[in-house]
């Protein structure tokens, strides 16, 4: 398994010891420590994507009226766009061995890369926290299977019960833990945790199977909203590709060179994204999607709480099993997903005063105090938070896309780490990307507020990403052809187009 907390050792210092752009993790990755192969990025993905949040995107998008087939069809095609991304960002990440947080200086400026590391950071935190709320609900379900006095426990607070608090302040202290004692135990156990988690999945397929009298409710249609093709890709698929999109690993897309700095060559993570997520996104949205069904067919509704699912099933030893292993599953996915990028922003934002271990103490506080149950109290609330991270995420994203095209793949690493070097830009700010970033994000939210047009903030990402693009890419092009001065010399190809361990050893 890859690793995703970097040991102190796995970097070089660099000469002369920290300074307000450069630490231990936010120095460079030396080519000759760059150990992960293709087997290690698609074991990443494999197991970042067998995580309880799939039953909330399966179930939630077949109550929008989808079928089982119709909801795994929008979230593979959403997958698919999110793999061509996720490779060309982490392409940064392998061959210049850098962090998100420092490559965003060669587009915003080295103190203005603060901006979008600050709301890739606090996406993450939200993310990190819905993550914990339902591994927490399975942990619930766990205590009540094997605890009569824990399931008849009275008392409610904020509309959710003692028990359920008691879990979630467990649950949450599990990553205080974990967070001091590393992240190896976690991918010991993650390198059995994850077939394992299958296994519990194929026992909830069999389970939902039986329940339905075979896979008819799978493949059922008369309750399908959408029954013709145009009705369903129109009215359907591009609303539910939208929805997984902002549900999805869109956060990875701005992060991933936290974690494809680490890989041999560029093929490495190359291959390994595009095996792992596809393939790892069809068979557990696909046996998700199974499950869903079951519990429709069986209780006249889609439970996709997966605490209530291990519960309604009414297998006591599946129910002790599947939570024990969702809940190893659950930490250790969400913290390589959730917990690493906000650590490595705050350690960019104040490199004396954090370490990789006290950011990430940091951010699991305030995952807690933003009160994640809040916005799972209903549908409404959830697709409303979904949107508005997609809003939020769209324009840095685009925005850095954009960069690497304009510099044709080139950085001069060095010159990232300097206070007066070529991407000072103005007092360390780009005011380009700044103000291509706040004019698109301030007119994708006006979408939300004009009842005429507000149908279209469900595509706030894909809008955002789009208009970022276009008008970088052309402010960029139109001033290196046509000035001179700091935002050129900040803006125009320049350096080397990184290097690689050894682009023949993939694996």
């Amino acid at each position: 398994m890859a690793i995703i907390d970097p040991p102190r050792e796995a970097v070089d210092p660099p000469p002369g010891g920290p300074t307000q752009l450069k630490n231990d993790d936010l120095a460079p990755v030396p080519t000759g420590k760059r150990t992960w192969g293709a087997w290690s990025y698609t074991a990443l993905w494999l197991g970042m994507v067998h995580n309880i949040f799939g039953f909330a995107v399966i179930g939630s998008l077949m109550g929008t009226g989808l079928t089982a087939v119709q909801a795994l069809v929008s979230v593979l095609i959403a997958c698919l766009m999110q793999v061509c991304l996720l490779v060309v960002t982490g392409r940064i990440g392998s061959r210049f061995g850098i962090p998100f947080p420092v490559w965003a200086r060669s587009a915003f400026g080295i103190w203005g890369s603060n901006i979008p590391a600050i709301l890739r950071g606090i996406t993450a935190v939200f993310w990190f926290g819905i993550q914990n709320y339902l591994g927490a609900s399975v942990l619930n379900a766990l205590f009540s299977q094997v605890f009569a006095w824990w399931r008849d426990m009275s008392g409610e607070f904020m509309g959710l019960s003692s028990n359920m608090w008691l879990s979630i302040l467990i649950f949450w202290s599990i990553n205080f833990i974990v967070i001091h004692h590393g992240m190896e135990t976690v991918r010991r156990f993650e390198v059995w945790a994850g077939p394992l988690v299958l296994v519990v999945m194929a026992v909830l397929v069999g389970w939902a199977i039986d329940a339905g009298n075979g896979l008819g409710p799978v493949f059922d249609t008369s309750d399908a909203t959408h029954d013709t093709v145009p009705a369903f890709v129109a009215y359907g698929l591009i609303p539910a590709v939208a929805t997984f999109m902002n549900s999805g690993f869109i956060t990875m897309i701005l992060n991933y060179p936290d974690l494809a700095r680490f890989a041999k060559s560029n093929k490495s993570q190359t291959i390994g994204t595009l095996i792992g997520l596809p393939v790892g996104t069809f068979v557990y949205y696909a046996m998700s999607a199974i499950v869903v069904s079951g519990t429709q067919a069986k209780y006249g509704e889609a439970l996709w709480d997966p605490g209530a699912v291990l519960t309604a099933i009414g297998i006591p030893w599946v129910t002790i099993v599947g939570a024990i292993l969702l809940t190893i599953a659950t930490i250790s996915v969400n913290i390589p997903a959730n917990l690493v990028s906000p650590a490595y922003d705050l350690v960019n934002l104040f490199p004396k005063v954090f370490t990789f271990k006290t950011a990430a103490v940091t951010a699991i506080v305030g995952a807690f105090l933003y009160c994640p149950w809040y916005w799972m109290r209903d549908a409404a609330s959830f697709y409303d938070l979904l949107a508005n991270l997609g809003t939020f995420l769209g324009p840095a994203t685009g925005i850095m896309v954009a960069d690497i095209v304009i510099r044709r793949g080139r950085l001069d690493v060095d010159e990232l780490y300097q206070v007066h070097g070529r991407y000072r830009f103005f007092n360390g700010f780009n005011p380009v990307a700044v103000g291509v970033l706040v004019a698109t994000t301030a007119g994708v939210l006006a979408l939300k507020l004009i009842p005429s047009v507000s149908d279209l903030y469900l595509y706030s990402w894909f809008i955002s990403v789009a208009v970022a693009f276009v008008a970088y890419a052309a402010i960029a092009s139109w001033i290196n052809r046509n000035t001179d001065g700091v935002l050129r010399r900040g803006m125009e190809p320049s350096g080397t187009k990184g290097e690689e361990l050894a682009e023949g050893a993939i694996w």
